[in-house]
């Protein structure tokens, strides 16, 4: 079933060059080198890849219907830069019962639970993993490697995997838990435990979580990136108690961590979000592994995780906001019972780039990072296309180097002063004009000189896009209600409507949004009227457009 996914040419190319590499005089480590770049061919070499890519690789051995074969010689080309990760080289030697006393990677070739120390039990300070993912396709295709570049007795140890062909996440958490099981008696009483989990997903989290709860660890620290599909975790040993908590009172601190969630983040979230802040706040509570599932570990990881669904079923908790019906995991997902809402994740991560720019005048992408992430940490972590749109809205890259950008000129907190100053003025001289009387400045009101009657107009003149708290207005204080912003905050606002439907659905209840050059130039028109006023500050709306320039 394995050779089977190989076309004829590449399976015959592949065992030509195999062969001609045993055939060769060459060093060990030359021959190290050369047989990474054929495991490189023998992942691309495969039917597997369907056309287009997509962003995931292949998990299964079910060939798609169209997919592109390689040429593998470029194949093996392209694999060099894949394989220079270290600028200068760590050394690995063989596990020989103790530890080096030089800085040194220890290879150990066997299963965790046959590693014997020489020293006393508690020599590890720490543990460093990335969490093993199940992946039918790759697991069984690395026996298949396996045997053809190392032999029939290489395979022994993994040929298991050619005769398990399904990996359920209940097998996963089971799989994780006895090892971990066994990393623990190396490990001293303090030390923590560093895991990445590649290709995040929600079980996939659930899982590691619920194997390290499990063992005695809770989780300390956590964050994940959306782009790269990645999350951190670092887990502390802690006693175990005699008894963990029961469902019920899972689920009540499950819901707290959700409503907890959405009161900082102030916006909707797709569903791994609100996955990951249940489990998460969970395993930071030891509530995670209760032991009324661990009896059962065939059904440990869905026993809970039917649990956690309660909360997007029942009434009250939570509510979808936009995509189908078909699944959980579809649209996004928003409070129950939401409170008021002063700045939104979006808000919050312009405001950071605002005064990371405003502080620096100049900044490279990494800088910027490293400022978001310590404003936006955790789950909250922004996404680039989020931090992309930001940024363009405020700076733009140096000429001579465009991985650095600048605050533009305009956007100068002086500048920017003057700039509200000289559009309150003109809306001043366009009331005067229109017959209007004037009353204070945020929000400006006009209203029909001499009566006292429900204002015709109320404006919210604004430096940035971030109006949430703007939106508290009272329904009834104006007939118009009008937010203005500069036009180079208007692709940044049209984007965080197009991705939260509550502030899109508050921003349509009886709020215009205009552009300052709008004002400007109905000022200068001759033939001004209050009714062509009212019909031309509707004309120019925000759109969304995507920006071409990549910035990751």
């Amino acid at each position: 079933n394995a050779l089977n996914t190989y076309p004829t040419r590449p399976l015959i190319i592949l065992q030509t060059i195999i062969n001609k590499l045993d055939s060769l005089d060459q060093s060990p480590r030359r021959r190290d080198l050369l047989t990474a770049l054929i495991l490189s061919a023998a992942d691309q070499g495969n039917t597997l890849w369907a056309y287009p890519a997509p962003r995931e690789r292949p998990r299964q051995i079910v060939i798609p219907p169209v997919y592109q074969e390689k040429n593998l010689w470029k194949a093996l080309e392209a694999a060099i830069p894949a394989w220079q990760i270290l600028t200068s080289s760590v050394p690995v030697v063989p596990w020989e019962g103790k530890l080096s006393k030089e800085p040194a990677v220890m290879l150990f070739e066997g299963r965790i639970r046959e590693l014997a120390l020489e020293t006393e039990t508690g020599a590890f300070q720490a543990v460093i993993t990335a969490l093993p993912r199940p992946n039918q396709a790759f697991w069984t295709l690395s026996a298949l490697w396996t045997g053809w570049i190392w032999g029939q007795d290489a395979v022994t140890p993994i040929r298991n995997v050619l005769g398990r062909q399904r990996y359920d996440w209940n097998w996963h958490a089971n799989a994780l838990i006895r090892t971990i099981k066994a990393v623990t008696p190396l490990c001293a009483p303090q030390s923590k435990v560093w895991g990445v989990v590649t290709e995040n997903e929600p079980l996939f989290l659930l899982a590691t979580l619920l194997a390290g709860g499990a063992n005695g660890y809770r989780l300390s620290g956590y964050a994940q990136s959306a782009d790269d599909q990645l999350a951190q975790c670092e887990f502390h040993h802690y006693s175990l108690p005699d008894h963990t908590i029961q469902p019920a009172e899972c689920l009540n601190l499950a819901r707290d961590a959700v409503r907890q969630f959405f009161r900082v983040r102030g916006e909707p979230a797709d569903y791994q979000l609100v996955h990951a802040a249940a489990v998460t706040s969970l395993a930071a509570r030891n509530a995670l592994a209760l032991d009324i599932f661990l009896q059962n570990e065939n059904q440990v990881t869905s026993e809970i995780q039917k649990l956690l669904e309660t909360l997007f079923k029942e009434p009250g908790t939570l509510k979808r906001v936009g995509g189908g019906t078909a699944s959980l995991e579809t649209g996004d997902w928003w409070s129950g019972s939401p409170a008021d809402v002063q700045l939104s994740h979006m808000d919050r991560l312009e405001k950071a780039v605002v005064n990371h720019l405003v502080s620096q005048k100049s900044t490279s992408i990494h800088e910027l990072l490293a400022t978001v992430y310590q404003e936006l940490p955790g789950i909250d972590t922004p996404t680039h296309e989020e931090l992309s749109i930001c940024l363009k809205s405020y700076a733009d890259p140096n000429p001579n180097n465009e991985k650095t950008w600048s605050l533009r000129p305009s956007e100068e907190p002086a500048a920017r002063r003057t700039d509200l100053s000289a559009v309150r003025q003109s809306l001043i001289r366009i009331a005067q004009r229109l017959g209007y009387q004037v009353d204070g400045e945020a929000p400006m009101i006009w209203r029909t000189a001499d009566t006292d009657n429900r204002p015709d107009f109320s404006f919210h003149i604004l430096a940035s896009a971030i109006v949430q708290r703007h939106l508290q207005e009272n329904v009834t204080s104006a007939q118009s209600r009008i937010i203005l912003i500069p036009g180079s905050r208007a692709n940044l606002l049209a984007f965080k409507e197009e991705r939260n439907p509550v502030l899109k659905e508050q921003l349509d209840r009886g709020f215009i949004v205009v552009k300052f050059r709008l004002i400007r130039n109905l000022e200068d028109n001759p033939l001004l009227t209050r009714d062509l006023f009212l019909e031309q500050i509707r004309v120019d709306p925000p759109e969304y457009r995507s920006s071409q320039l990549a910035l990751f």
